[in-house]
């Protein structure tokens, strides 16, 4: 019996392909519960505002509250300020959250910390779109805004709060926990997390090929193109920093419902494809050992069938047929 080489192609593109659509529902829900945790980031700032202590130093407070910076504005600044979250909530006297942009002018006002994680360096990427850009020198920002009111019900002042994503390995590497727990394979985390400005990558656990975050490396112009100009998700294979991952993308809005930004979750597929080998070598053994069983088996029964016919043949003449057949 011979094993046909069909059969085993067959058999491998089966769990191949029974793989990938496991890993890519995986991926996409992983997207969803990633998305959630970043709504969630922000509504933390939001509870924190709420609480805090407004008779401590302004300072201390923002670091109690793990904020990047935290301003009090007078209801006059918080309508010019440079922030529409802001600028909303002092027009509307409710409170307002959610992503924006921090331009490079309203950034040379803010610290020193916040200026350094800001600046980032654009890498060459494969794939990615032509620029001549050099250097990132604007920042996404998670904020939240919380008027407080006067006597007569009128906005009196405007607390902001905020955390910059640029740099902030803190929050994707919680995530990723959260999502994923700290499965590596080859020293590579398994499952990734990142957050593009545009089309570069500011937050990241997605490791370049020196084992650093790759921070300032950029999406694929496909990817770009479908979620960041047409604000639809993506979901595919993506050859991410030279490593392919089973991938899903997602646009970032700001409160104008203008997209600013891109949301990643990826998962590595080299653990997979290599689980998929060893299922399919596990599988030509089983179908090899089944062909060499049944092989022994037909020919121990062929003899078993094949004797007593002989017998009976050689019986109408004892000295045509074989010694042994009959035990002399």
């Amino acid at each position: 019996m011979r094993l046909h080489p069909r059969l085993g192609f067959l058999g491998y593109y089966g769990i191949k392909r029974d793989i990938s659509e496991r890993l890519q529902k995986q991926v996409d829900q992983s997207l969803d519960g990633v998305s959630l945790f970043y709504d969630e980031e922000i509504r933390r700032i939001g509870v924190s505002l709420d609480i805090a202590n407004l008779n401590e130093e302004m300072s201390v407070l923002g670091e109690k509250m793990h904020l990047h910076y935290f301003y009090r504005l007078s209801a006059e600044q918080a309508l010019k300020h440079p922030s529409e979250i802001v600028r909303q909530s002092a027009h509307s006297g409710q409170a307002v959250s959610g992503t924006r942009i921090i331009e490079s002018d309203e950034l040379a006002t803010m610290s020193q910390d916040v200026r350094q994680r800001a600046t980032i360096v654009i890498q060459p990427t494969a794939m990615a779109m032509p620029t001549e850009r050099k250097v990132l020198d604007v920042a996404m920002a998670k904020e939240y805004a919380l008027p407080l009111n006067d006597a007569t019900g009128a906005v009196s002042e405007v607390l902001c709060g905020g955390r910059v994503v640029n740099q902030d390995s803190e929050f994707v590497d919680r995530i990723r926990q959260l999502v994923f727990g700290d499965e590596e394979y080859h020293a590579k985390p398994v499952g990734t997390v990142t957050v593009f400005l545009g089309d570069v990558r500011v937050s990241t656990n997605v490791l370049d090929k020196n084992g650093q975050r790759a921070i300032g490396t950029r999406i694929s112009e496909e990817v770009y193109r479908k979620v960041f100009e047409q604000g639809l998700r993506w979901r595919d294979r993506a050859l991410v920093v030279g490593h392919w991952y089973k991938a899903a993308y997602k646009p970032i809005y700001n409160i104008n419902n203008a997209i600013i930004g891109v949301l990643y979750v990826g998962i590595l597929e080299s653990p997979f494809q290599d689980k998929a080998a060893t299922v399919l070598l596990a599988f030509w053994a089983v179908i090899g050992l089944a062909s060499i069983l049944a092989f022994v088996l037909a020919y121990i029964l062929a003899g078993s069938i094949s004797r007593p016919l002989t017998e009976l043949l050689c019986w109408t003449g004892r000295k045509s047929c074989p010694a042994a057949i009959w035990g002399t």
